[in-house]
C-alpha cells in the first residue's frame, strides 16, 4: 500500500445531482494515502435515456485513473448517443438497440484506452481498475476490469451483485496468467500485482511468448514434433532397407533416432516468438460485461459503485443495509455518502490495511416514474413497512 500519512486527509469531494428519472451522489476522500489515486465520472443525456458512471482506482500513480475519468466514460457516452441516434434515424425504437452493439462499444472502449495509454511514457508504471455502469433505458450494462465493484439494492434491501472482482487467485484468471508465462504467488501476479485485470500495468502485457516451456508454444510445436518423428522413422526404414541390400554400410550415415535430439531440433530459437492477443495477456484490460433488465428485477432501488477502499470495509449487504437505514431516517444521498466515507475511515487498521485506502463511491437513485423527493418518501414508507411500522 505504500507510505501512509500520520493523519488522514478527511476533506471530501461530493457531487450531488437530481434529475427526472435518476439521481446520483458521488463522494471521494483521500484518507491516509499519500496521494489521491481514485477518480470518477458521470455522464447523462438530456432525456435521461443514457447514463454512464465510472469509478477508477489507480495504483502506481494517479495518471491512469485520471486519464480514464477524462476519456473513458466520455468516449462510451458519445458512442452510445451515436448508436441511439442511428437507431432512431432507421426508425427503430430506442429500446431495440442491440445488446451486442452496446457490448462491443464497451469492450472496444476499454481496449482503446489501454492502447492510447501504451503509446505514452507517462503511463508506463501505473495502472487502474475500471468499473463502468451504463444505464440505457431499462437496462444496466456493467463493464468491469479489476476489483472496483457495482451492486444493486432490490426489494427488501437485498444486494444484487452487478460485477465480480477479478483477482489472480480466481481459477479462470490464474489459468490465463500461467498460460501467458506468468505465475501467482500470495494472490499476486508474479508476486507483484494484486489484480488480474487492469488498465495500464504494461509490464504484465508482453504481446509475445518465447519460452519453450509455455503451453501455447508447446502446443504450437507438437505437430512439428510429430511430423519430424514420422519423417525420421521413414528415413530409418529407408536406410534399413538399403543396408539389407548392401552389406558394406560403414560409410552410411544413419539418422539418429534419439527423441531428445529430434525434439531439440525443433526448439524455438531466441529470434522466434508467438504473438498473443490482448485478451490473453497476464493482466488483460478486457472487461467482464454483465447485463441486467430492470423490468425483470424485484423493485430496483439504487445502485452503488465503489472502489475497494469501500468494499474492504463493507460487505455488499452491509453497505446496502447501512444506506437504507439512513434513508429511513430521512437522510439525503449527499449526507449518506459523507457518512459512509467517515465510517470507512473509522475502521482503519494498520495490520489488515482496511480503512487506509483512498475511498470513492457513487449512489444512483432509480426513480424512472417519480421525482427524487417522491423516491425518498417511498423509500421511507417501504422500509418502515418492512420493519412492521405500518
Amino acid at each position: 500500500m505504500g507510505h501512509l500519512l500520520s493523519h488522514p486527509i478527511e476533506d471530501k469531494n461530493v457531487d450531488y445531482k437530481a434529475y427526472t428519472r435518476l439521481s446520483y451522489c458521488i463522494g471521494s476522500m483521500q484518507g491516509y494515502r499519500m496521494n489521491m489515486e481514485d477518480a470518477h465520472d458521470a455522464k447523462i443525456n438530456e432525456d435521461e435515456t443514457i447514463a454512464v458512471f465510472g469509478v477508477f482506482d489507480g495504483h502506481g500513480g494517479q495518471q491512469c485513473a485520471e486519464y480514464l475519468s477524462h476519456h473513458l466514460t466520455k468516449h462510451i457516452f458519445k458512442k452510445l448517443i451515436h448508436l441511439q441516434e442511428a437507431s432512431q434515424s432507421n426508425q427503430i425504437k430506442k429500446n431495440v438497440i442491440g445488446n451486442r452493439s452496446i457490448i462491443k462499444i464497451l469492450k472496444d472502449s476499454f481496449f482503446k484506452m489501454d492502447n492510447d495509454l501504451s503509446n505514452s511514457q507517462s503511463y508506463v508504471n501505473c495502472g487502474s481498475t475500471s468499473v463502468v455502469a451504463a444505464i440505457i433505458d431499462n437496462k444496466i450494462f456493467v463493464a468491469n476490469t479489476g476489483d472496483s465493484r457495482c451492486i444493486l439494492s432490490t426489494s427488501e434491501g437485498n444486494a444484487k451483485t452487478l460485477s465480480f472482482d477479478q483477482k489472480p487467485s480466481i481459477i479462470g484468471e490464474r489459468v490465463r496468467i500461467e498460460n501467458s508465462n506468468g505465475y501467482v504467488i500470495n494472490n499476486r501476479v508474479n508476486e507483484i500485482l494484486a489484480l488480474s485485470r487492469a488498465v495500464g500495468d504494461f509490464k504484465f502485457k508482453t504481446p509475445y511468448l518465447t519460452s519453450t516451456l509455455n503451453k501455447y508454444i508447446l502446443d504450437n510445436i507438437t505437430e512439428k514434433y510429430k511430423k519430424g518423428q514420422k519423417e525420421l522413422r521413414e528415413k530409418e526404414k529407408e536406410q534399413s532397407n538399403k543396408d539389407n541390400n548392401n552389406n558394406n554400410n560403414n560409410n552410411k550415415d544413419i539418422p539418429n533416432s534419439n527423441c531428445n535430439d529430434a525434439f531439440s531440433s525443433l526448439q524455438i530459437s531466441d529470434h522466434e516468438y508467438i504473438h498473443i492477443p490482448p485478451e490473453l495477456f497476464q493482466v488483460t484490460v478486457e472487461p467482464e460485461i454483465l447485463i441486467f433488465d430492470m423490468n425483470q428485477l424485484p423493485t430496483p432501488e439504487f445502485i452503488v459503485i465503489a472502489c475497494d477502499g469501500i468494499w474492504d470495509c463493507f460487505k455488499n449487504n452491509q453497505l446496502i443495509q447501512l444506506i437504507r437505514d439512513k434513508l429511513v431516517l430521512g437522510w439525503k444521498l449527499n449526507k449518506i455518502v459523507e457518512y459512509v466515507l467517515n465510517d470507512s475511515l473509522t475502521m482503519a487498521n494498520n495490520y489488515t490495511g482496511i480503512g487506509l485506502d483512498n475511498m470513492t463511491l457513487i449512489i444512483v437513485a432509480l426513480h424512472p416514474s417519480k421525482s427524487l423527493e417522491d423516491w425518498y418518501s417511498d423509500m421511507i414508507y417501504k422500509i418502515e413497512k418492512e420493519k412492521g411500522l405500518h
